[in-house]
């Protein structure tokens, strides 16, 4: 999902990629997401209980099947993308990480991920990371590729499918959502996030919606723990479109996902993320989401107290977009890697800046100390807003000013030609004044 606009940018710009399936998630549809008219790989890689036993698998799959290949892009944690990295690596074939340097550093939070992103950036020639601070890791960790910020291409994504979403259904009462599969949730942190929302549901603090995930270890003890609840509704694993529209449904999200965590500042959805550490924390610093762990009473705490402030979970509900969109710059960069050069953008109109200090602009060329060299079209853009009227500057003087949109001379913000007079040798400037004369004049060209 996160790599479809990557893909229909490239294909816009004459690179159509081929599409790898590992078989992770067989039920996954490609058109859903706009992969459908690409070409596909299928690796039928089944899943495993063991991620690195996954891992390999992917790798020799991929090794065998990419032969002539002259990039392999890989998106995020999972052992699909490390299987990706390494398999690349082997047949020597260049690798791109998508969604670089994200960490929490603590191995043990998210396990395997963690892991996984720091062996999949040590692989790769272009590191394409979402934010400053995801660049800021790898360049802490020395890695040898290229870093490049490009912002989040799950924005990218999310944006093409807001128009597509109904108008959300009050039915009265609260709603939350919550979805909980991350392997460090395992066992015990699963079994007490399932009796918060027991307790919650028996009280009528929330009409529950759980989407269970394709897992079928988390799904199966979901169903046993959460089954037979008065309140609780268990969903199917659902398609991307329809878990934004519950998301947008929902009063609160509670969620361990990662990709939810990009996406509910966007729509504008309060989060709670079930995890004890984030590698996103810019949902968390624009104020929509809050990390509250895994532990029962803490998350059964915060929930009711959101739920019973209104204007709390009002400013958790105003949009932001802690992460910019990215699948442009994405699309640049490997242009240039694949030696196809980047897309020419057309040339903007050049603008006059102001003298700094004591510098001042002799349009004759005279050689008085002090005077700004440099040719005007080398000169750096600003808003002729902000040119002062200091130092009689003639052009200074000649642009517009607020409430006085008549320029002084016809033209007035084009470049100017350097044979205009220059006022401080005695010459007549462009408003008809005259100025005091000096001895010196000069008529240096170029």
């Amino acid at each position: 999902m996160k790599l479809a606009p990557v893909a229909d940018a490239l294909a816009r710009r004459g690179i159509p990629p081929s599409i790898v399936l590992t078989g992770q998630h067989p039920h996954l549809n490609m058109d859903e997401y706009g992969l459908g008219a690409f070409q596909r790989l299928e690796l039928h890689c089944q899943g495993q209980a063991n991620p690195h036993v996954y891992v390999g698998s992917v790798a020799r799959e991929l090794n065998a099947a990419i032969e002539g290949s002259r990039l392999v892009v890989v998106q995020g944690d999972t052992s699909s993308a490390l299987g990706g990295a390494l398999g690349a690596t082997q047949a020597c074939v260049p690798v791109a990480h998508v969604e670089a340097g994200l960490r929490t550093h603590d191995r043990a939070n998210p396990w395997p991920e963690e892991d996984f992103r720091v062996a999949i950036d040590a692989h790769a020639e272009l590191l394409f990371a979402p934010t400053e601070t995801s660049a800021s890791n790898l360049r802490q960790e020395g890695v040898s590729g290229e870093i490049i910020v490009t912002g989040n291409t799950a924005i990218d994504a999310l944006l093409k499918k807001i128009p597509l979403l109904r108008e959300p259904r009050r039915n009265g009462g609260k709603r939350l959502l919550v979805t909980c599969h991350r392997r460090e949730s395992w066992g015990e942190p699963l079994r007490a996030i399932a009796d918060c929302l027991v307790d919650l549901a028996d009280r009528g603090i929330a009409h529950i919606t759980f989407v269970l995930h394709p897992n079928p270890k988390v799904a199966g003890e979901m169903r046993c723990l959460l089954g037979e609840q008065a309140n609780i509704n268990l969903l199917e694993p659902c398609s991307h479109l329809e878990m934004l529209q519950l998301m947008t449904e929902s009063d609160l999200v509670l969620s361990d996902s990662g990709g939810m965590q990009e996406e509910a500042p966007t729509l504008g959805v309060p989060l709670l993320v079930l995890r004890d550490r984030t590698e996103r924390p810019e949902g968390v610093t624009s104020g929509n989401a809050l990390v509250v762990g895994r532990d029962a009473e803490r998350i059964r705490m915060t929930v009711e107290t959101l739920l019973a402030d209104a204007e709390n979970l009002r400013r958790m509900r105003v949009p932001a977009f802690p992460m910019a969109m990215g699948g442009q710059g994405i699309e640049s960069r490997m242009r240039s890697v694949l030696g196809l050069g980047a897309v020419q953008k057309p040339r903007a109109e050049p603008r006059l800046r102001p003298p700094r200090g004591r510098t001042n602009f002799h349009q004759c060329g005279c050689s008085k100390r002090g005077v700004n060299r440099r040719p005007w079209n080398r000169i750096a853009p600003i808003s002729p807003a902000g040119l002062p009227r200091s130092r009689r500057h003639p052009i200074a003087r000649a642009i517009p000013r607020p409430g006085n949109s008549t320029p002084r001379w016809p033209n007035a913000t084009a470049m100017p030609p350097k044979t205009r007079p220059c006022r401080r040798h005695g010459k007549r400037g462009p408003n008809g004044r005259s100025y005091p004369t000096t001895s010196a004049f000069s008529t240096r060209s170029g």
